[in-house]
């Protein structure tokens, strides 16, 4: 299994965009308190970068919701 495409990637980045939006933080804000540069926030949000696993917990840790949310509406590909 490879790498998910951007349009693959579409969900998890606007759920993350819009989580941190409505939690009143920048990127750089975001990347500060999960370990994160600004620059990868930017990059997961535009679908750009596919986050590895222990980013996507601290993301959602410092979001404060489950990962499972920021992965809504991703769909499971056919190997």
């Amino acid at each position: 299994m490879g790498r998910l495409s951007s349009a693959e990637l579409g969900p998890f980045a606007a759920n993350l965009r819009a989580t941190r939006i409505r939690r009143g933080l920048t990127q750089e804000q975001l990347g500060h308190v999960s370990g994160a540069t600004s620059g990868e926030i930017s990059k997961m949000e535009r679908g750009t970068r596919e986050p590895k696993i222990l980013t996507l917990v601290k993301l959602a840790d410092a979001l404060d919701v489950e990962p499972g949310e920021l992965l809504a509406g991703l769909s499971r590909r056919d190997s």
